[in-house]
């Protein structure tokens, strides 16, 4: 494995964060869709047809399966993180442990990163290698 690919797979944290931002959308648009097809279907004077109960039907049920995507990614989320900070903690720096963790599991931006640790972006940058180099090693006991 290389640096690029370490880096990559400390990043899954990040692609399953944008994936579990997307579902929170896709469901709150769901959840509007069932809302005004259930409001319209009921403010109409005669009796409901049944493709107005059937596409409010269709819209809950497209609903509840995305909500059920999205729990399963949060919980795929929740495992890529234990994954990452237990390989993480194997470095035994407690600074550059720090760093990666701001970096992949709380997603923080080098900027971030830097003005929460007190150091330059230059340094923050240079120990981020630094340690994604010490878990490298670590990673394959080289």
């Amino acid at each position: 494995m290389t640096e690029q690919e370490v880096k990559h797979w400390l990043k899954r944290a990040y692609y399953a964060d944008k994936r579990i931002k997307v579902l929170e959308s896709l469901i709150n648009q769901c959840r509007i869709n069932a809302q005004r097809l259930s409001g319209h279907s009921e403010h109409k004077d005669t009796v409901r047809s049944s493709n107005a109960e059937n596409s409010t039907e269709k819209a809950l049920l497209k609903l509840i399966e995305n909500q059920q995507k999205y729990a399963d990614e949060i919980q795929a989320l929740e495992d890529i993180k234990r994954d990452i900070l237990m390989t993480i903690a194997k470095i035994d720096d407690s600074e550059l442990e720090t760093i990666l963790i701001h970096r992949y599991i709380l997603l923080h931006t080098i900027e971030e990163t830097a003005e929460i640790m007190n150091y330059s972006q230059m340094t923050i940058s240079r120990k981020t290698n630094q340690a994604i180099k010490m878990l490298l090693n670590v990673m394959f006991d080289v």
